[in-house]
């Protein structure tokens, strides 16, 4: 009996819309068949069963995303002078280069969204309850909520009941309001322990 646990991680850039995935994400008996593309085999009659762990603030993820990036972009250009310390470099003009840099917008083809497929074996999430399997889910969106460094902050979970096998789908942001920057690096680094 095979158990373990993986998870599937994406980059979405930040000039991709992300629309049509939280519509899979929180799909229903009406749009659900939309979505089976023949690899998945959705169970049209369990999307009911679905669950939903978090939803953002916003219905409309892509427009809040554009105003996150809006919001550290003018958060960088209001960098003082002595956020870079002249001392750092050796002439003027590496300095104000430095400077200029660190007050520049985030790229347009930077990726601020994270997708994670968070997937148990068969063997594994199927010997507990329907409880027990949400539980299970719920504590792994924990332990990604309580790293963002590693996983970003979450967006959206759901869990998906109406597949083959209950899976959780999350997406989330990379972005980073204190340092300014998109996190992505960081977030998709394997770390060895």
């Amino acid at each position: 009996m095979a158990k373990y646990l993986s998870i599937n991680r994406k980059k979405v850039k930040a000039s991709k819309s992300v629309n049509g995935l939280v519509k899979e994400y929180f799909r229903d008996e009406k749009n659900a068949d939309k979505f089976d593309d023949g690899h998945r085999l959705i169970d049209v009659a369990k999307t009911k069963d679905n669950v939903i762990l978090y939803h953002s603030r916003s219905n409309k993820l892509d427009q809040a995303r554009r105003k996150s990036i809006k919001i550290v972009n003018q958060k960088r250009s209001e960098r003082p002078d002595d956020f870079v310390r002249r001392a750092d470099y050796s002439s003027e003009k590496s300095y104000k280069s430095a400077l200029n840099s660190a007050r520049r917008k985030l790229r347009k083809d930077g990726v601020d969204v994270i997708t994670s497929v968070v997937q148990p074996s068969a063997d594994f999430i199927n010997q507990f309850d329907r409880s027990q399997q949400i539980k299970f889910f719920q504590d792994c969106l924990d332990v990604m909520n309580s790293d963002r460094e590693t996983y970003g902050r979450t967006l959206a979970a759901v869990v998906h009941f109406d597949e083959n096998t209950p899976h959780m789908q999350v997406i989330s942001s990379t972005i980073s309001l204190q340092t300014l920057n998109f996190m992505t690096k960081k977030c998709l680094v394997t770390k060895l322990k």
